[in-house]
């Protein structure tokens, strides 16, 4: 196909079957139901992408999407379709209720048993959930003179936001307001010179960590069970089916006793027979 000579700013708005198009396809390759009237979004979002390929109709780019059969960009439109809100100690009463509630009988439970405790944030977009939870799971061993071996795996489908997140830079902006002097003190490198304002985290808490691209509505599965699966603030995008799907799929992926923990404005659908409620939108697996 051609590309045309217009500027995008020319964009006209999307028709009802263009918008259509979006809607069907951020659903079929990621479970997100962008619903009835983010036209406006989806524009802001891929307009600079048209720009770019010098493309000056929507129906240009739905052709070039369909003739393409291009892995790399179907990545780039989820990337830029993905909602990616995120920030330090978010939701904070769920690692509070971590490490009051649920880890120290998990920790008494495992006894003499000599593997690492499995964590995984399964939408951890930029890096501040998992990175929270190791900085958490590292101050309660500190303060209750405990030792215990943990892992955690971060997932999300934007690559994008997973190369941020290893590369663990922060603005003080995102550091300073959300976490405890101390946290920051012991767990990040302050910025100088042309870096100042930032902070990275230290290795301590990066080698616990370990992201790969994921695709919660797939067929693939990860080969462990986890004691701990934060999927926190991504349920409320899928429409009741894939809800329903992911849940399932999470419950396959715990071990038997082990904790969910969703947002706070989300539901686990109709499968709420697999868990237990402990409250706070945390749940258990029934042992």
């Amino acid at each position: 196909m051609g590309l045309g000579a217009h500027e995008s700013s020319d964009l006209k708005p999307l028709t009802p079957e263009e918008y259509l198009f979006f809607r069907n396809y951020i659903m079929r390759e990621a479970g997100i139901d962008l619903g009835e009237n983010k036209s406006a979004l989806v524009m802001g979002r891929l307009s600079k992408r048209l720009r770019a390929l010098r493309l000056f109709e929507w129906k240009m780019y739905i052709r070039y999407l369909k003739d393409l059969g291009n892995d790399e960009e179907r990545k780039l439109v989820v990337n830029l379709l993905t909602t990616n809100k995120t920030e330090f100690m978010r939701e904070a009463h769920h690692f509070q209720f971590l490490v009051e509630k649920y880890l120290p009988s998990l920790v008494q439970q495992m006894g003499d048993e000599k593997r690492p405790i499995y964590f995984w944030s399964a939408a951890c977009s930029k890096g501040h959930e998992p990175y929270t939870l190791a900085m958490v799971l590292e101050d309660y061993k500190a303060r209750n003179f405990v030792n215990f071996d943990y892992r955690i795996l971060a997932t999300d489908i934007n690559t994008d936001v997973l190369e941020f997140a290893e590369a663990a830079v922060y603005e003080s902006m995102e550091v300073k307001p959300a976490l405890p002097a101390h946290f920051i003190e012991l767990f990040f490198f302050k910025g100088l010179g042309s870096r100042e304002g930032s902070y990275r985290v230290k290795d301590q808490i990066r080698s616990k960590v370990k992201f790969r691209p994921f695709n919660l509505i797939s067929d693939e599965v990860i080969p462990l069970l986890f004691d701990v699966i934060f999927l926190r603030n991504v349920l409320i995008y899928f429409n009741q089916s894939t809800l329903q799907h992911v849940v399932e799929k999470i419950h396959r992926h715990l071990l038997p006793g082990g904790a969910l923990f969703v947002g706070l404005s989300e539901s686990i659908g109709d499968r709420r027979d697999l868990f237990e409620s402990l409250g706070y939108s945390t749940y258990r697996k029934w042992p």
